[in-house]
């Protein structure tokens, strides 16, 4: 056979698999045409198709790959009960006035098939609504790539390689909360992060070249953090401000020691409020201090305000340990006299501690 005729045959092989493909997404067009629909009033029938706009009634992984890759402004997917297998891209955005609704329920799951590689779920798009979900058994639970205004809620993400839940590469005013995370880190503990915000900045270069990751003004609200998280259980890179972390509950049961995880939160970023947050120490945990802030480059890590936390840390750190540099003692950051730390060997507090207004009022 010549050159030609295999590259004759090689192409014609390629331009059926690619009749095949269009398809099989035909068919399942017509499918959810029929099938995947929104409620009319005063109908009880299944209307017009979900990408009209409505809802969209899922049932399965491939319908799941379909509705996310064709969702519109405005529209619902509305997920049934039963374990969705495969890793999941949200690749199209909604607008302000009309976000776009990823729901299911406490029965709904997200399986990515193994903790070794892939995501749960990745969002590369703006406005959504993500609520009421499980996403387990993938490297990474949920990440946000390029994606800002989103809100998750009333999730719960575990059996995670890495870390659970990852906001990077420019996301920024999104809110995760009311959701737990647990066992974490499973593949590496020493990135089992519970939330990981933002880049370090020694990987700038490929995650906004060279430029600092500014996920900015990302908050966690009202979320449950461990047992079993194996890193800090917040992550906050340099390069990110102005977000909270306001209301959570956090277990150090698990935290591993490793990748330097010794805290419950490692804060890097600026201008970040971290209030009304809760932390328990009952063991096993390689945990040292409640609160770790670091200077990685010469001015981050500075300005935050922490208020009315509560840590029962029964270790052998501070309950606040404020890395200082040459030109501002302590970073400017703000320690305040409502902060209450249980069983710090070292202390409360490596620097003052002094009266502070409700920064939690700040982030609401």
């Amino acid at each position: 056979m010549t050159r030609a005729e295999n590259r004759f045959i090689v192409e014609s092989v390629r331009f059926i698999n690619a009749l095949t493909g269009l398809a099989v997404a035909v068919l399942l067009i017509l499918k959810s045409a029929s099938i995947l629909t929104a409620d009319l009033p005063g109908s009880d029938k299944l209307s017009k198709p979900a990408w009209l706009g409505g809802t969209w009634r899922v049932t399965n992984a491939l319908e799941l790959q379909l509705a996310l890759l064709t969702a519109r402004p405005g529209q619902t997917i509305e997920l049934s009960d039963g374990v969705f297998r495969g890793g999941f891209t949200v690749p199209v955005s909604g607008t302000a006035d009309k976000p776009i609704t990823l729901r299911g329920s406490k029965n709904t799951v997200l399986d990515g098939g193994s903790i070794l590689s892939g995501y749960g779920l990745l969002v590369r798009a703006d406005y959504w609504r993500i609520e009421s979900l499980t996403v387990r058994n993938a490297k990474k639970g949920i990440v946000l790539d390029q994606a800002s205004h989103n809100i998750l809620s009333r999730l719960r993400v575990y059996d995670i390689g890495e870390e659970a839940v990852r906001m990077r590469a420019f996301s920024s005013d999104n809110i995760l909360r009311d959701s737990l995370i647990t066992r974490t880190g499973r593949l590496r503990p020493g990135f089992g992060e519970g939330v990981y915000i933002g880049t370090s900045h020694d990987k700038w270069e490929g995650a906004s070249g060279l430029e600092p990751d500014r996920s900015d003004r990302n908050q966690v609200i009202d979320c449950v953090i461990g047992p079993d998280v194996t890193a800090e259980h917040i992550d906050i890179k340099e390069g990110t401000s102005g977000g909270a972390v306001v209301g959570n509950m956090m277990d150090a049961t698990g935290i591993s020691g490793q990748n330097f995880a010794d805290s419950w939160m490692d804060i890097k970023g600026n201008d970040y409020v971290i209030a009304k947050n809760e932390g328990v120490n009952r063991g096993p945990s390689a945990i040292v201090d409640a609160v770790q802030t670091h200077i990685k480059l010469d001015e981050w890590g500075m300005n935050n305000v922490f208020s009315g936390n509560v840590f029962e840390l029964n270790a052998q750190g501070f309950g606040f340990n404020i890395q200082t540099s040459d030109f501002v003692a302590d970073g400017n950051n703000r320690i305040g006299d409502d902060n209450v730390v249980f069983g710090a060997k070292k202390g409360p507090s490596n620097i003052v501690m002094s009266p502070e207004p409700d920064a939690a009022s700040m982030s609401r």
